[in-house]
């Protein structure tokens, strides 16, 4: 496990008047800029092709439910110890459509505008499909997420062009209903600035903890080549509110876990090869606890790979998936992934590479 003192961090903000019963708002910080050891001049913000081309090996199983978490030793804040995210419930539509345990929501680019529904035989071949007609009002998506109540949660991202997914449309969170299957706006997240005309992204990656009952996002909306001016969410997955928000951060991947040392939010920068992670308090809330867990130029990957995905398994397995991008959107092309994959060291609450693979995609 690769550490090293970061000179600089996000600035952490408080969401609005919703939240004046939370503490005082912390002193802002400077932005979590490139190391200059290895940085790349290219502008890494990318959601493109990278969030929404996932196998439907693994996609998330609607109707299977996650199986239990292996019992480990509590940490400082009484959470066990693994992925804050094993919660995730069924889907009742799925069933109500008559679909089995076998199927996946897919939302690949190139093979469906919005998301589809995908049983699946024992090969993992499609054998049927659905797509409610909600389902394509927010053009392309990516990353999604579900609840406890089987609620998935999705983010837009763009495809070769903005013409499905305008950049004023960047930042919002989608929710399809456990019980109707129907999608909705949930929230468009405030971003710090302006539209930026060289930059369409918005939201990258979401996440969801069980214990807190939160959603987080990472958005680079607003940033541009020379400007950081991404932020990572906290938001109320029923009422859309932004209870806390890490501002000045471009963020890829993100993820929760529980430590031995309490929780934390992982996530990678969307412009160099480092990941980060944000101690949490109690409510889900951002602390001013900031440290950089690996710089991943320490394993062999390709150049301008970034941490595009963060997944915990079980309460000791982090797997990271590495992503070639750039700042233009690109048709889909086959390319490599490379899959990082490292064990928890609970002794010094570190993480330790076990093995790394690369993947034709």
């Amino acid at each position: 496990m690769s550490k090293r003192k970061s000179g600089s961090r996000p600035a952490k903000s408080k969401p609005s008047a919703k939240s004046k019963s939370q503490s005082a708002e912390r002193a802002r910080r400077p932005a979590v800029a490139p190391s200059e050891s290895g940085t790349s001049r290219t502008w890494l913000i990318g959601g493109l092709v990278v969030v929404v081309l996932i196998a439907i090996g693994v996609v998330i199983v609607l109707l299977q439910t996650s199986a239990s978490t292996p019992s480990a030793p509590a940490p400082a804040t009484n959470y066990l110890v693994g992925s804050a995210q094993s919660c995730a419930g069924d889907s009742a539509f799925v069933s109500t459509l008559g679909f089995s345990q076998r199927s996946a929501l897919d939302t690949r680019a190139k093979f469906v505008r919005g998301a589809a529904l995908r049983e699946l035989d024992q090969n993992g071949n499609i054998v049927r499909s659905y797509e409610h007609p909600s389902w394509s009002m927010a053009g392309y998506l990516g990353s999604f997420q579900r609840d406890e109540f089987g609620n998935i949660y999705l983010v837009p991202t763009p495809f070769i062009n903005i013409l499905d997914n305008p950049p004023e449309k960047a930042n919002i969170i989608y929710r399809i209903d456990s019980e109707t299957g129907e999608m909705s706006p949930l929230v468009d997240l405030p971003p710090l600035g302006p539209l930026a005309p060289e930059n369409p992204f918005g939201l990258l990656d979401i996440t969801y903890d069980c214990d807190t009952h939160s959603l987080y996002a990472s958005s680079v909306m607003g940033s541009t080549y020379g400007t950081v001016a991404g932020s990572i969410f906290q938001v109320d997955p029923q009422t859309g509110e932004v209870r806390d928000r890490l501002d000045r951060v471009d963020a890829f991947g993100i993820g929760v876990f529980n430590g031995l040392s309490g929780k934390r939010l992982y996530f990678g920068l969307a412009r160099t090869p480092e990941i980060y992670s944000v101690a949490l308090d109690d409510t889900g809330a951002f602390t001013d606890d900031i440290r950089l867990e690996t710089v991943l130029t320490d394993v062999e990957t390709f150049a301008n790979e970034h941490a595009s995905s963060i997944t915990f398994h079980g309460p000791a397995q982090l797997v990271i998936k590495m992503e070639q991008f750039d700042f233009n959107l690109v048709s889909p092309t086959e390319h490599l992934t490379t899959y990082l994959s490292y064990t928890y060291n609970a002794d010094a609450d570190t993480w330790d590479l076990m093995s790394s693979q690369k993947v034709s995609e």
